[in-house]
C-alpha cells in the first residue's frame, strides 16, 4: 500500500503518512481513502506527511489529481491540507499551487508544528 491514515491523536484532523515514491496512481490512493476518512469523521483538516516520499507524478498528473479528482472524490472546499515534506525536496512545490488554483485551502510545511498551527487559524 505505501501509506497509513489515522486520526491524530487530538482528533482534529486526519494524518496521511506515506512511505513510498508518490505516482499518480498512489496519490489518488491515498487522497481517496484521506477524504473517505475524514467525511466518516466530519473532519476538515488533512495533514499529508510525505517527508519520506518524493513525487514523481508530472505536472500534468498534478493538474489532474487537482482539478478532475478530488472532484471526483468529493473533497470539501473547506477543508485545509497541509502537506508536509523535507525541506530539500522541491518535488512536491507544484501541488501547492495547483490546489490553490482549482479552489483548495492546501499549503506546503517543512515543519509540523507549524502545519498544526495552521489548522488553528
Amino acid at each position: 500500500m505505501g501509506y497509513e491514515i489515522s486520526i491524530s491523536e487530538n482528533g482534529k484532523y486526519i494524518h496521511v503518512r506515506v512511505d513510498v515514491k508518490i505516482s499518480a496512481e498512489i496519490a489518488k490512493e491515498f487522497a481517496e481513502a484521506a477524504i473517505r476518512e475524514a467525511k466518516k469523521n466530519n473532519l476538515l483538516r488533512i495533514l499529508v506527511d510525505v517527508r519520506k516520499s518524493p513525487n514523481i507524478t508530472s505536472s500534468l498528473e498534478k493538474y489532474t489529481l487537482a482539478y478532475e479528482e478530488m472532484s471526483r472524490f468529493e473533497l470539501d472546499r473547506n477543508t485545509m491540507i497541509a502537506v508536509l515534506i523535507s525541506p530539500e525536496d522541491k518535488s512536491h512545490s507544484f501541488i501547492e499551487t495547483v490546489f490553490l488554483n482549482a479552489g483548495y485551502n492546501c499549503r506546503i510545511f517543512s515543519d509540523k508544528k507549524a502545519a498544526i498551527a495552521w489548522f488553528e487559524k
